[in-house]
């Protein structure tokens, strides 16, 4: 998600200087302070601002219909609330293209999950448009019966939606399971678990090829789990392999946001 920028109101800045930049040499406070803000009230009296600031931008978005911007303002894990929100104010196209959007975007399902069910098989037009003509195109030309796999961090999330046709991303996957965001988020896990199993084409949901994966939706119901094993360290990569994922990463992301393709152009 694109980093927002908050400024505070005009009339703070009493010198007519321009702000100083907040770099690792100097603190947060100086920071403050070069805007017009000093002490620890003044620094409550700032963070008030940006609220304020970002309420009007969200309202600015939601008036002028700029829905897939007003979502962007949220924190990933917390666009489901607001999605929901919307709905009645979006076209069916709007729909199932802000629905992909949020389902990318969101970083753990199983806790909402009966709020995806609905969401993904809500029977509204324009359901073409929750998948690019190209993921329609290789999810009709798989088998009637898919391998699929998935990774994660506890017994209890073995059964969940999103899956991959791609082992070692759901090697990745489990490895991320236990990793420092997920404790972020108030997931603590210990456990990489590897998940293989199968599912009818006819069952699928969704298939997404975003930031270059593989991800199969599905309902965990219509999922036949067939091993579940410790999932191996993953494995190391090389600067090479790493700069070459981004690159696939920021040409899909380009793709789906219609960007000039000048992102890491540099690093190629």
């Amino acid at each position: 998600m694109r980093p927002i920028t908050l400024e505070p109101k005009a009339s703070r800045l009493d010198n007519g200087s321009a702000p100083a930049k907040l770099t690792p040499t100097n603190d947060f406070g100086e920071f403050l302070k070069s805007l017009g803000y000093a002490g620890a009230s003044d620094e409550a009296l700032y963070w008030a601002d940006c609220q304020k600031n970002l309420e009007k931008m969200r309202a600015d978005y939601l008036r002028d219909g700029n829905y897939d911007s007003y979502l962007r303002t949220f924190n990933e894990h917390e666009q489901l609330r607001p999605f929901l929100e919307i709905i009645p104010k979006l076209s069916p196209r709007e729909y199932w293209q802000l629905l992909r959007e949020v389902w990318i975007s969101v970083d753990v399902m199983l806790p909402n999950k009966q709020i995806w069910l609905e969401l993904l098989q809500w029977e509204w037009p324009g359901r073409e448009h929750l998948m690019t003509d190209a993921e329609r195109a290789d999810l009709a030309a798989m088998p009637d019966e898919i391998k699929i796999w998935r990774g994660c961090g506890d017994q209890s999330a073995v059964r969940g939606f999103s899956w991959t046709l791609d082992r070692e991303r759901a090697v990745f996957f489990a490895d991320y399971a236990c990793g420092p965001r997920r404790q972020w988020l108030g997931l603590s896990s210990t456990k990489r678990i590897l998940v293989e199993a199968t599912c009818r084409k006819s069952d699928v949901l969704a298939y997404f090829t975003n930031r270059s994966e593989s991800e199969i939706v599905v309902d965990p119901k219509h999922v036949t789990v067939l091993r579940t094993s410790r999932a191996p360290a993953p494995k190391e990569k090389t600067v090479e392999e790493i700069m070459q994922h981004l690159a696939e990463v920021s040409a899909s992301v380009r793709a789906s946001m219609n960007q000039p393709q000048n992102v890491l152009a540099g690093h190629q």
